[in-house]
């Protein structure tokens, strides 16, 4: 499925504030969906702008959360406004720091229950879902086989995303008692992601990506091993331990033999060979894409400005592509001119196949006990729509972090149309609430378009926990211990911005609280804005 092969991306063009991007749809040969999601969510953000002050300049403050936190408990009318305004994004009062005056904007993702019912956010409940004694079954066994070959600062960093603390991601699993399995899953994909993909692949050093698809490759052999065919297996094992023993990472051989063990697991309990395959795949696009994420933020981030990044951020297409621009190309990676909207295309793509939910919900199938292997081709592209939610919700909830430097959806818009952080934060909710739209209306035209009652049924059940698992995966964003700075200044138009999700508009004003109360809990927080 993935072939390697050289790219070179042409310069930034001329990145003029407002670009008509009607002239440019006329003149692309080939357009994906998320092109068109992209191109639509501008349009509209243009046509009823939020805030039309543009941003010429880039300055830097560092914010007291404090301040912050008791000027927002001081304004009375904070409740009242938020319940009523249907604006997602809402200016709720002003907070006056040195000599200057802020707006203080509330920016919230918004999940109707209508779409789907809320999922448990109270904290560890797990034990509650996996029937087990104790919350901490997975940390016991994340510590045992893994605690003597992490450093100290390791260990924390990834036990910030421990899967068992945060039940509303692990809701949709609770089928068939998978919580275990998948609080499994996600632990080793956090080590490996973190440790193997972003570090050790990205330097190339001690290990190349041809080495981390054995990660893949395990997977695709776990139907072959059940059925006693076991040598594949064993030289791949093999390779692995010679690995680790060449390059001194001592983290190999254990996440391999239980990444094997977990994709056996699966087989166990009904995976196919077909399944198997499909799974291996999406790890594989998951890891190539991983590593050329990394790449491609580190030049950006190396780059004076948008209009001299030039060439090697590798674009490779992925299932989300049109199958005609597939099938226009030999290859998987190709060229794209940089101009427009394409870099935004660009990092929306590899954050919805490094994120990982092309991989859940494969594992949300066994979950279910349903085998949809064959109409994986009608249900991807839904699919592939879904995963462009929490997806933004990272760029989003991860804005504090990346205020620092790092190359972010948001602020990447901001920046190519010099508008302010309220604008393009306004245009990150638009097409995340038409992502969610465009599911829900494919949704219906794929149920519509399958004959069998039976499948009907199963495939919508399969789907209203395909939106459990999108939405429980932005509310362990909005928890995660990873992801706690949710407050951004914008020193140019005297803006802070506060994130949070909420379970509809109504319940945007608890949210607030929420989010303040996780961002106070960091204690120091210096964080600033372009």
């Amino acid at each position: 499925m993935h072939r390697s092969c050289k790219s070179t991306i042409k310069t930034i063009t001329t990145i003029a504030p407002y670009i008509n991007y009607s002239k440019e749809r006329n003149q692309c040969r080939h357009k994906s969906i998320l092109a068109d999601l992209l191109s639509t969510a501008h349009e509209q953000c243009i046509k009823n702008p939020i805030d039309q002050t543009e941003s010429p300049s880039k300055h830097l403050e560092n914010v007291p959360a404090s301040e912050i936190i008791s000027t927002i408990e001081q304004y009375e009318g904070t409740k009242d406004l938020l319940t009523n305004s249907p604006v997602q994004i809402q200016k709720i009062g002003k907070a006056k720091f040195n000599t200057n005056v802020y707006s203080l904007i509330s920016t919230s993702i918004v999940y109707p229950d209508k779409w789907c019912p809320p999922p448990s956010f109270t904290r560890s409940p797990y034990h509650i879902l996996s029937n087990k004694q104790s919350e901490h079954e997975i940390k016991d066994w994340y510590t045992s086989i893994f605690g003597k070959f992490l450093s100290p600062p390791t260990k924390q960093r990834l036990w910030q995303l421990e899967p068992a603390e945060w039940s509303a991601f692990l809701v949709p699993y609770a089928a068939y008692n998978y919580v275990d399995l998948m609080g499994k899953f996600l632990s080793i994909f956090a080590l490996i992601d973190d440790q193997l993909v972003e570090i050790e692949a990205l330097e190339q050093k001690r290990i190349t990506l041809e080495h981390l698809f054995i990660f893949a490759e395990t997977w695709k052999l776990a139907f072959q091993r059940q059925n006693g065919q076991q040598m594949n297996s064993k030289n791949l094992a093999r390779r692995i331990h010679e690995l680790a023993l060449k390059t001194n990472i001592s983290v190999l051989d254990p996440c391999f033999q239980v990444w094997s063990s977990i994709a056996d697991n699966y087989v166990r309990f009904g995976a196919d060979e077909t399944w198997c395959n499909r799974m291996s795949n999406a790890i594989k696009e998951w890891i190539e894409l991983g590593i050329r994420e990394v790449i491609g933020k580190r030049r950006m981030k190396q780059s004076s400005s948008l209009t001299e990044l030039r060439t090697q951020i590798p674009v490779t297409l992925t299932s989300y592509d049109h199958p005609s621009l597939r099938q226009g190309t030999k290859e998987k990676t190709v060229t794209v001119d940089m101009s427009g909207m394409s870099l935004l295309e660009v990092l929306l793509r590899q954050r919805i196949a490094t994120i990982g939910i092309p991989m859940m919900s494969l594992l949300l199938e066994q979950s279910c006990g349903l085998n949809l292997s064959s109409i994986d081709p009608l249900l991807r592209p839904a699919i592939n729509i879904a995963a462009i939610m929490p997806s933004l919700v990272n760029e989003l909830v991860g804005m504090g972090r990346d205020l620092r430097g790092e190359p972010n959806f948001s602020l990447i818009y901001r920046q190519m149309f010099n508008c302010s952080l309220q604008q393009s934060i306004y245009f990150t909710l638009t097409l995340h609430d038409l992502a969610m739209k465009t599911f829900d209306q494919n949704i219906q035209k794929i149920l519509q378009s399958l004959k069998s009652p039976s499948l009907q049924h199963h495939v919508s059940i399969y789907m209203q926990y395909l939106r459990l698992l999108i939405r429980g995966f932005a509310q362990w964003h909005h928890y995660s211990d990873r992801f706690k700075n949710l407050i951004a200044l914008d020193e140019t138009h005297k803006q802070i911005l506060i994130f949070s999700i909420a379970d509809g508009l109504n319940q945007r004003y608890d949210a607030l609280q929420d989010a303040l109360l996780q961002y106070q809990s960091h204690k120091v927080i210096h964080e600033s804005l372009y």
